[in-house]
């Protein structure tokens, strides 16, 4: 514990929890996250298979993909 206090060893550990889990508002995300998340709740297994997927460019639905892969798992 590299001489922390149990008090200290359990704080940082309740900081890095809370940052984890911490509420992230649908604004601040990017367009990537947002596609990836709505084709996770379509339940769908690619951002090919969206709708209206030629809105956004190649690089971003492979972005949206990743995070998309990442959010199944």
């Amino acid at each position: 514990m590299n001489g922390d206090t149990i008090d200290t060893a359990i704080a940082e550990h309740l900081a890095r929890a809370e940052h984890a889990n911490r509420q992230i508002p649908d604004s601040e995300l990017s367009v990537a996250h947002r596609v990836a998340l709505d084709a996770y709740d379509a339940g769908l297994t690619r951002i090919d298979e969206i709708p209206g997927r030629g809105a956004i460019d190649a690089e971003t639905a492979d972005h949206a993909d990743f995070v998309l892969l990442v959010l199944r798992r």
